[in-house]
């Protein structure tokens, strides 16, 4: 062994837990020896200053090295795993970097990784190998960036992470890569310890002279560093793994030559150190050690104090980890009352709860407890990993009773009673109601009601608040006689008394049964009764006045309204016996509530008897007239018009059917039916009466109007237009129509035109149509064919033909004139929009020949046109 304290750097890929804060003892158990005690070349195989990981169930040590007297002499390659399920250890392949010792190892992802150190010959690597279960073979990786023997590593989530205690590195597997992360914080040292919990680091105590006590947390996803509650004693080359959120380290030095036993837990949870049960084995230093699912596992080295022990034993530690289970504090509930209890959760926990009495659901972590007396639950639970823990919770069950004294007492009105109540528990009282009592919340309290009383009390227990109830049923004697009545002569009446046992009325000459609580009266004149009552002790004096008179008040009801052919139920009060007149309409002129139909409007009297007593009244019906509905005459309308409706005779309106109309509740409405329709306007008046009329609609078909088929014609041309459909026509526009009123008019249009037909049928129903008159006009082309002018016209003023025109497109420079037959000069112009009105300086000419002759230039040929010929002229 070197002179000088080397350390081992051991991690564990680790579960994540959920636990209490806080933790207890565990245990040590031996387990086989490494390499199963095994011996090589006459020595025993071991590892000192060796590393180690674990991969699933199974641990992995090796490297490290061997001793002769107090000096290193050799660096062995050999591995060897251990099987957690058969507590058996396998040589695996040999390490295949350079034998070393003081180097670090982690696991990632199912690979163990070691790397660093140095040799017998101090020679310090900075080579990292990959170790691969499946294929028992290792791999060289991406050299650290640094050169050391003083590292020390921890693995976090896909990442392996190491510091020379000066710089922390990130490797990664994927890239096979190495990244600077941050300077460690703290002092330089050797012989430091680290572990991994979930998402962070831990790297603390060490020696490099002086002895660290200080721990520090690094964090992933922040890449910083925090101080943690520094380790309880100075200690250096100690072994270290972690469980779930709890850290352990022990053995080691904790001064030069002073080899340790120590061994310590730390809580993430609580940032606190507890001292846990020493290693069972020899104290040592640099000892090897990794965690499997809940278990620690620490051994093998020597001993450096200069006694030359080396050891090839190994120990397993089993947490007692009770903060797996947590089954909150103890409480208390009321008899028939629950309560949720509540363990800490966790992914894949299972749930145990015994007893499973009284509870909803006893594999739960939060089953409801509903206990009939107090009851100690334990909850044991059990990690996916086979953890269990266990925890227990009392639920105690407060059972107060109260009881109550006298539960029934009667005493006289104006005295008092004494209420007494007792728990059988410690307890608060309440008194309800409260009125009557000397103390509502008092055990003991004076009841002075004014009446018959259940007074209720409530206890309450002082511990836990449990409630319990009892009533007493206070009676008060009070002796009271019944109301005074008014009887008709001859007649008799029940009187009565109350609050008594026994009872005697006076006078008793006309009562029967005057020692009952209830004697029938019949005197002849107004008599004042007295009645004594007796009860127990108490007696009490009442009186009641029967008055004999006349007194019956009749009521027949109020007058009301009805509609001709309804009804309305009458309703008199006020004696036995009742008769109605007239009967005309009464359903039985004998009851008090006959219905009534009565014709027409009527005056009925009711006649009321009660013994000698008799009393009339009467109610009138009005029999109201039903409203004047009118709806208004029958009319006939063209489809698709509309047509004004108008009710009257009431008050309120209702049209059937709707469909068509503008306000189907208005008296006045726009019909548009699609066809002939029977409307209904139903009238109702102010008191509701209603009465109906009906009009009817008569909705005629339109025409169908044909306007003929479209046709092409030359300018100067006529056509023969061709409508039907009606009886009556108009062609519009009709300033080019020989008569625009009939069906087959001769259109001589100067332009295109669209004509439009409006017919009328017999109805006067209009429908219309269109034709279009396409009118070609020709360019000129130099013949005489590009003049025209018609032969015929007709100048008698009625508009249609009274001018006779000059028709040419294209043409200039234009001279016309017109000749009688004895070529006398009538008309000339050079204006080819004048016309010859059919007159010589204002004259009308009679109907004759005339002779025109035009002389015109075509703009296109630049010819000159020359052309003559006849017109007639019709008067």
């Amino acid at each position: 062994m070197r002179p000088h304290p080397y350390k081992i750097f051991l991690f564990c890929t680790g579960f994540l837990f959920l636990i209490r804060i806080g933790f207890s003892q565990g245990f040590w158990t031996k387990k086989t020896n490494y390499a199963n005690g095994t011996s090589s070349g006459g020595y025993l195989i071991y590892v000192d200053e060796g590393v180690g990981f674990s991969i699933g169930t199974k641990g992995y040590i090796g490297t490290g090295q061997y001793t002769a007297g107090f000096n290193p002499t050799s660096n062995p390659l050999w591995f060897w795993s251990w099987d957690q399920g058969t507590n058996t250890w396998t040589q695996i392949a040999n390490f295949a970097g350079p034998g070393r010792m003081s180097g670090i190892a982690f696991t990632i992802n199912g690979r163990g990784y070691v790397g660093t150190g140095i040799d017998v010959n101090n020679v310090i690597y900075n080579d990292l190998w990959e170790y691969n279960p499946g294929t028992n073979t290792w791999t060289a990786k991406a050299n650290c960036p640094v050169s050391t023997s003083d590292a020390v590593g921890f693995a976090v989530g896909n990442y392996g992470y190491i510091t020379g205690n000066t710089n922390l590195y990130r490797y990664s597997p994927a890239s096979n890569t190495w990244t600077y992360m941050s300077a460690f914080p703290a002092a330089y040292r050797n012989a430091a310890s680290a572990f991994s919990i979930g998402t962070k680091g831990y790297v603390g105590i060490g020696n490099n002279g002086t002895t660290f006590q200080d721990f520090w947390e690094w964090d992933s996803g922040t890449n910083t560093w925090t101080a943690k509650a520094n380790f309880p004693i100075s200690l250096y080359n100690a072994a270290s793994f972690s469980i779930g959120t709890m850290g352990y380290i022990g053995t080691g030095d904790t001064c030069d030559l002073c080899v340790s036993r120590e061994f310590w837990g730390w809580d993430q949870t609580s940032n606190t150190w507890m001292q846990l049960p020493y290693y069972p084995g020899a104290k040592r230093e640099s000892a090897v050690a990794f965690s499997i699912g809940c278990k620690g596992y620490l051994g093998v080295s020597d001993e450096y104090d200069y006694q030359g022990h080396t050891f090839q034993d190994y120990y397993e530690y089993t947490p007692d980890i009770p903060h797996l289970a947590n089954a909150g504090d103890d409480t208390l509930i009321c008899k028939g009352g629950s309560v949720q209890l509540a363990a800490v959760t966790g992914t894949g926990y299972r749930y145990s709860w015994t007893p499973a009495t009284g509870l909803s659901n006893d594999t739960i972590y939060n089953p409801v407890a509903s206990p009939a007396d107090t009851t100690q639950y334990i909850l044991t639970v059990t990690t996916p990993q086979g953890c269990t823990g266990k925890d227990t919770v009392i639920v105690n069950v407060g059972n107060i009773s109260v009881s109550v004294l006298p539960k029934t007492s009667y005493f006289c009105a104006g005295t008092a009673d004494t209420l007494i109540a007792a728990a059988n528990a410690a307890a608060t009282y309440s008194w309800s109601p409260a009125a009557g009592l000397s103390c509502a919340t008092c055990a003991k309290t004076g009841a002075s009601p004014g009446g018959p009383t259940d007074y209720i009390v409530t206890a309450t227990s002082i511990a836990g608040g449990c409630i319990s109830k009892d009533t007493a049923h206070v009676l008060v004697a009070t002796g009271k006689a019944g109301a005074g009545v008014t009887i008709c002569p001859g007649d008799s009446t029940t009187i009565s008394a109350s609050g008594g046992i026994t009872y005697s009325w006076s006078p008793s000459a006309t009562l029967i049964n005057p020692n009952t609580a209830t004697p029938i009266a019949h005197p002849t004149m107004p008599t004042n009764y007295t009645v004594t009552v007796t009860t127990g002790t108490c007696v009490f004096k009442d009186s009641i006045f029967v008055n004999v008179s006349n007194n019956l008040v009749v009521d027949a009801g109020r007058d009301t309204t009805i509609c001709p052919g309804k009804n309305v139920t009458l309703s008199a009060s006020g004696g036995k016996k009742y008769s109605w007149i007239p009967t005309t309409g009464l359903s039985n002129p004998n009851i008090f509530n006959p219905v009534a139909t009565p014709a027409v409007t009527t005056n009925y009297i009711v006649n009321i008897t009660s013994g000698g007593c008799s009393a009339k009244d009467s109610v009138l019906v009005t029999v109201d007239s039903l409203p004047k509905a009118a709806a208004g005459n029958d009319t006939v309308i063209c489809k698709g018009a509309s047509v004004n409706l108008s009710a009257s005779g009431g008050g309120t309106y209702l049209w059937s059917p709707s469909a068509g109309l503008t306000c189907s509740t208005c008296a006045g409405t726009s019909a548009t039916p699609i066809a002939t329709t029977k409307y209904i306007v139903t009238v109702k008046d102010a008191t509701g009466c209603s009465n109906k009329d009906s009009m009817t609609v008569t909705v005629n078909n339109l025409p169908t109007a044909n306007a003929g088929s479209d046709v092409t014609i030359k300018l100067g041309q006529s056509v023969t237009l061709n409508g039907s459909g009606g009886i009556n026509y108009l062609w519009l526009p009709g300033n080019e129509l020989s008569d625009p009123k009939i069906a087959n008019p001769i259109a001589t249009p100067t332009n295109t035109t669209v004509y439009i037909l409006v017919v009328a049928d017999a109805n006067n129903c209009l429908n219309e149509d269109t034709v279009t008159v396409t009118v070609i006009k020709p360019s000129c082309v130099g013949s005489d064919e590009d003049l025209f002018v018609a032969n015929i016209f007709s100048p008698n003023g009625d508009g249609k033909n009274d001018v006779l025109q000059l028709k040419g497109n294209g043409i200039t420079n234009v001279y016309w004139a017109i000749y009688d037959r004895w070529g006398n000069l009538l008309f000339e112009s050079t204006d080819q929009s004048q016309g010859w009105d059919g007159t010589k300086k204002g004259s009308p000419m009679g109907t004759d020949t005339y002779v025109y002759y035009i002389k015109a230039t075509c703009i296109k040929t630049n010819s000159e046109l020359r052309m003559k010929g006849n017109v007639t002229l019709m008067r």
